[in-house]
């Protein structure tokens, strides 16, 4: 049997995902990773994206953009947002909508950028999980 790390996922409304994984794969900064126990400690900013992890629970979901930390105690993402691959259509939809109207009243470009973000992985995710 393969060697597990730990893999938590957090965001804003607490830990999302707590399991043990043979492979997480990811897209960083530079492209995509793939990470086994015992990898090489790293911190990189993660990019929106479809991701999965193998193990003893596969998963298959879809993250917002955030910070993954590999330790020597397993792997720590930090994300803004998690939808699982199966996650409820309209519920997605209904995001894209808000982040749209949001969108067209947004005065800053801090504002306009992160709405811009939401827009994109909204429209990921829905264009991934058809």
């Amino acid at each position: 049997m393969a060697k597990l790390f730990n893999l938590k996922i957090i965001t804003a409304q607490g830990t999302a995902l707590d399991t043990d994984a043979e492979l997480l794969t990811i897209r960083i900064e530079n492209g995509f990773i793939g990470i086994l126990a015992e990898h090489v400690p790293i911190i990189s900013n993660i990019r929106a994206c479809h991701f999965t992890v193998e193990g003893p629970n596969k998963y298959d979901a879809f993250v917002g953009d955030g910070v993954l930390k590999v330790s020597p105690n397993g792997v720590t993402i930090l994300t803004t947002k998690l939808f699982e691959k199966d996650s409820n259509k309209s519920e997605i939809t209904e995001a894209l909508k808000s982040a749209k109207e949001l969108l067209s009243s947004a005065t800053t470009p801090e504002e306009i950028k992160v709405l811009n973000d939401s827009v994109e992985y909204y429209n990921l995710i829905l264009g991934e999980s058809k």
